[in-house]
């Protein structure tokens, strides 16, 4: 199991679920690397915002957002869903747009 994680919330000995791509897609980190307190300082500088950490079996560590982040996940939700979910499934596909505007903004995409 994993989680994605803002990188400054990560700490030396995490376990990289995925791995780490410059914008060319080369790879700066294999997925299984432990990270350091080096390579977290590298992956900061070159504005990596986000990481997918293994949690392990049954692991239970959910992503983390910000205040700021959740309430940019918000309004982007309440651009495209422009009434107040009422019916049971309306509040779930809801909420489920929440969750997937706060891990593209975890992962620092725009859309």
């Amino acid at each position: 199991m994993s989680s994605r994680i803002e990188v400054d919330k990560t700490e030396p000995g995490m376990i990289l679920a995925e791995p780490i791509l410059t914008p060319h897609g080369q790879v700066m980190l294999p997925a299984g690397s432990e990270l350091t307190i080096s390579n977290i300082k590298i992956l900061k500088n070159w504005g990596v915002r986000s990481v997918t950490i293994e949690t392990g079996e049954g692991g239970t560590t959910d992503s983390v957002l910000t205040e700021e982040m959740e309430a940019q996940a918000a309004a982007r939700v309440r651009e495209r869903i422009r009434w107040e979910p009422s019916h049971p499934a309306e509040k779930e596909i809801y909420e489920a747009a929440l969750k997937n505007a706060g891990a593209l903004i975890l992962q620092g995409k725009k859309e």
